[in-house]
């Protein structure tokens, strides 16, 4: 498995030595989203990027998102750019649990965090909205 940090990921992708892929349109990020990561890369996590991730067998609902700050690039990552700048980051496992869906984050007395609004391939979703239970087919 390959690690690389953010910093040779800009190096090496302007002489054109690594490929990644891109997320196009498989997952969309709100407004709201995408103005947190930025606010979060200014001030505590500068030079990082959000990563979702699924953890199999957590959550009330089978399946738990897992969402956190990262500056490591791994071989079978999918980024999302904007302005050039790299803010989320998905690996492809959890690509294929999460296409199509929608990010957003959501900031009210009882907590802060990123969360999936709407999951094509869910079944089932928490009303905690950190777990759900995916659809059969791709078990």
């Amino acid at each position: 498995m390959l690690r690389i940090s953010k910093t040779l990921f800009s190096n090496l992708t302007n002489i054109n030595r690594f490929a990644y892929h891109t997320i196009s349109d498989q997952i969309q990020l709100t407004d709201f989203c995408i103005k947190e990561i930025q606010r979060k890369q200014t001030t505590k996590f500068r030079n990082k990027f959000l990563r979702l991730g699924v953890d199999g067998a957590q959550g009330c609902s089978g399946f738990k998102y897992s969402f956190n700050f990262d500056d490591q690039i791994l071989d079978d990552d999918y980024v999302l750019k904007l302005q050039n700048e790299i803010i989320f980051v998905v690996d492809e496992i959890t690509l294929k649990f999460v296409n199509g869906c929608v990010i957003d984050y959501e900031d009210k007395m009882i907590r802060a965090a990123f969360y999936v609004q709407e999951n094509p391939n869910a079944e089932k979703s928490c009303s905690c909205k950190a777990s759900f239970a995916p659809k059969p087919e791709l078990l």
